[in-house]
């Protein structure tokens, strides 16, 4: 489970092979920082980074293994907890409302009340 904590350990877990497999870390704790240092511009870029996760849990974790049960748990609750949510729409100004045409209409539901 510590590959969900801190993957970007990986000296001190002794995982020599992991940056060899995995080309972009995510964990836990760097997703709470952005949290905690506002660096998710919208809901997505934090779905996106748990998604990154999981993708990497089981890149590196075989089938089987008990990290890799503990990725397909994790992202079972999830995805269930993120369909429960309320749609969330973005307060767009004039001027960014011709910008946002490239988002998806998914994307939009999940964006903050700005």
């Amino acid at each position: 489970m510590t590959l969900f904590i801190i993957s970007k350990d990986w000296i001190t877990l002794e995982l020599p092979s992991y940056p060899r497999i995995v080309k972009k870390p995510m964990d836990l704790s760097t997703m709470r920082r952005k949290l905690d240092d506002q660096q998710y511009p919208t809901s997505q870029k934090f779905f996106d980074d748990f998604k990154l996760m999981i993708r990497n849990c089981f890149l590196f974790n075989p089938a089987g293994t008990l990290v890799n049960q503990a990725g397909i748990e994790l992202q079972r609750v999830f995805d269930e907890k993120w369909k429960q949510l309320p749609p969330l729409r973005e307060v767009v100004s004039e001027e960014e409302d011709d910008d946002d045409d490239d988002d998806s209409e998914e994307e939009r539901q999940r964006e903050p009340y700005t």
